[in-house]
């Protein structure tokens, strides 16, 4: 424990005060769900309080829709304001810009999504398989920001964080930020329309590998209606080339989350998209992110090549030869005439897990020609796969 007394302005009462004003005045609007405001201690000596609040309510099994931690928010010149995330917390970060820009606050926010930040009280809540963000004037503040939009707050967790340090109008400009973000679900709003959300993140697989999970969440205060959440298998270049599942959602409440397992029979990187309402049967606030792709990565205990062939093909010029891997090993590409002469070889070290290419520069006379594409564990002399195909050069 540091023995010198802190006065704490800036950590945390900066925090502290923004929290309780918001809840003043959120405490006059009819929200459709509770707002909890909570004061955890401990943080320093290991997030004591928020770990045992959050060991309560998953033992209780309580629905949190997502959590705010609020930490040094006043001390700098600038109007500046990170927001970190988790990957599964990332549409919390809409709802932040949103309200931001809809209701002309004005602060310079960066959206961050960043797992190594763990630092803070909503940590606790991510362990805990919940939705959190942390609000900080920088996510690093322990050093100064390369681009000169925040200084180092040097009195932090000395006698010199006091009051007179702080930045009051930054500090006025965050605490209507937490009031309009949440302010702007009370009811009624007349007109109020569904937003439907897949993102990137929100598409993952679990540690072993052999389960999908797909989310997705409504992103406003009106209820979403049943609809269709479709999950496709793409190519390289995006284009979609197998319906994986098709499932039937229930209507998403207010900022609902709907999350669906399924078994994932691929190997190696595989290209997917998510799409919700992809029939527009739902009219929304947006409907550009209904759709978010995802690459997603399995290893497996053999190496083997999932996928090897040759693009364009037939080829007026070099030839790409694409394939994936998976696990990491030693790729060889062999090229082939018509009466199994070698002509042309090349070898590459494979580092991970995934789709990955040679290039073969065909400076060839026209005509068909074979390839061998094969696999190596490092240090093996025989293959652990091999591929063979054809590739047509034309001029």
């Amino acid at each position: 424990l540091n023995p010198v007394p802190t006065p704490g302005a800036d950590d945390n009462g900066s925090g502290i005060m923004a929290v309780i004003e918001a809840a003043r005045w959120l405490s006059r609007l009819r929200l459709p769900w509770s707002v909890e405001v909570v004061l955890f201690c401990g943080e320093e000596l290991g997030l004591w309080g928020s770990e045992e609040y959050v060991r309560t309510a998953v033992g209780r099994e309580d629905t949190i829709l997502g959590a705010i931690n609020v930490d040094m928010i006043a001390y700098n010149r600038f109007y500046k304001l990170d927001i970190v995330a988790n990957p599964s917390s990332e549409p919390l970060l809409t709802l932040f810009a949103d309200a931001n820009r809809i209701y002309g606050i004005g602060l310079d926010l960066r959206c961050v999504v960043d797992p190594a930040v763990t630092y803070g009280d909503h940590a606790s809540f991510w362990r805990g398989g919940y939705r959190a963000v942390l609000l900080i004037e920088h996510y690093n503040p322990w050093r100064d920001d390369p681009q000169g939009y925040y200084r180092r707050n040097r009195a932090f967790h000395t006698v010199y964080d006091v009051m007179d340090s702080l930045n009051l109008r930054l500090w006025r400009k965050e605490a209507q930020l937490l009031v309009a973000a949440l302010g702007q679900f009370a009811l009624p709003q007349p007109g109020a329309v569904p937003d439907l959300a897949a993102w990137s993140r929100g598409v993952r697989l679990n540690p072993s590998g052999d389960t999908l999970w797909v989310s997705v969440q409504n992103l406003s205060n009106s209820p979403s209606g049943r609809t269709a959440l479709e999950l496709w298998r793409c190519g390289p270049d995006s284009a979609e080339v197998e319906e994986i599942w098709k499932w039937v959602i229930p209507s998403l409440a207010p900022w609902g989350t709907y999350t669906s397992a399924a078994p994932w029979p691929y190997w190696g990187e595989v290209l997917v998209s998510v799409k919700v309402d992809p029939d527009d049967l739902v009219a929304e606030v947006h409907e550009d992110n209904n759709r978010a792709y995802a690459r997603l990565l399995r290893k497996g205990e053999a190496l083997r090549l999932v996928e090897a062939f040759p693009y364009p093909n037939p080829s007026e010029g070099p030839v790409h030869f694409l394939y994936n891997l998976t696990r990491p090993g030693r790729v060889w590409l062999e090229i082939f005439t018509g009466m199994g002469e070698k002509i042309w070889e090349a070898t590459e070290d494979q580092r991970r897990v995934g789709r990955e290419e040679l290039l073969w520069p065909a400076r060839v006379p026209p005509g068909l020609y074979l390839f061998r594409l094969s696999a190596y564990d490092r240090g093996a002399s025989s293959p652990s796969d091999v591929r063979w195909g054809k590739v047509a050069v034309v001029r």
